[in-house]
C-alpha cells in the first residue's frame, strides 16, 4: 500500500488533509477541507455553485505560503504572495504542476466528487484559468467550471466520480 502524501487533522468535525511543497525556496501548504459551512459560503457568492455541489462529496482547496498559514501573528493576509518571490514562468509552471498533482492524488485517496476554490488574487485567477483550459493529462477526465462568483474568481472541478454516489 502506498504511503499517503497527506496528513489529516480534524477541527470541530471538519476534516482537513494537508501537504507541503516548496518552490524557489518558498514553503507552501495545501489544505483540502470538507467543511460544509465553507462550501455554503461559496454558494452565497453564486447560486450556480450550490446547484453544482449540493448533495455531492465536495472539498474546498486552499494553498498558501506555509508561514502565513501557520503563524497568524505575522500580519500577513493568508493569501498574500510570498515576499520578494520574483517567480518566473518556469516557477509558475512548477506551482501549477504541484497543485494538479496534489488534486489528483487527493481525489484518488479520498474519492471526492468535486473541488471548490477561490482565486484570491488576479495572478491566481489567471493561473487557475490556465489550469482549467490546459489540464494536465492526469486531470483529462475532470470537468472544470470557472467564471463563477461576483468577481468570476470561483472555480469548481468535477471529478470522474461526480454524480455516481
Amino acid at each position: 500500500m502506498q504511503e499517503s502524501i497527506f496528513w489529516s487533522d480534524e477541527e470541530d468535525v471538519i476534516s482537513h488533509q494537508y501537504a507541503y511543497f516548496s518552490i524557489k525556496g518558498v514553503q507552501y501548504i495545501i489544505d483540502f477541507s470538507s467543511d460544509p459551512d465553507l462550501i455554503a459560503n461559496f454558494t452565497e457568492l453564486d447560486s450556480r455553485i450550490c446547484e453544482i455541489v449540493a448533495g455531492h462529496h465536495s472539498y474546498t482547496v486552499k494553498f498558501a505560503v506555509r508561514e502565513y498559514y501557520e503563524d497568524h501573528r505575522n500580519n500577513k493576509y493568508l493569501f498574500d504572495a510570498p515576499e520578494d518571490h520574483n517567480f518566473g514562468r518556469k516557477d509558475i509552471q512548477q506551482l501549477k504542476e504541484f497543485l494538479e498533482k496534489f488534486l489528483y492524488e487527493h481525489f484518488k485517496q479520498y474519492q471526492v466528487e468535486c473541488y471548490c476554490f477561490i482565486a484570491e488574487r488576479d495572478s491566481l485567477n489567471r493561473m487557475y484559468r490556465k489550469m482549467c483550459k490546459r489540464r494536465h493529462l492526469l486531470l483529462a477526465d475532470f470537468e472544470p467550471i470557472y467564471g463563477l462568483g461576483n468577481e468570476q474568481n470561483c472555480f469548481i472541478i468535477k471529478t470522474p466520480l461526480y454524480g455516481e454516489r
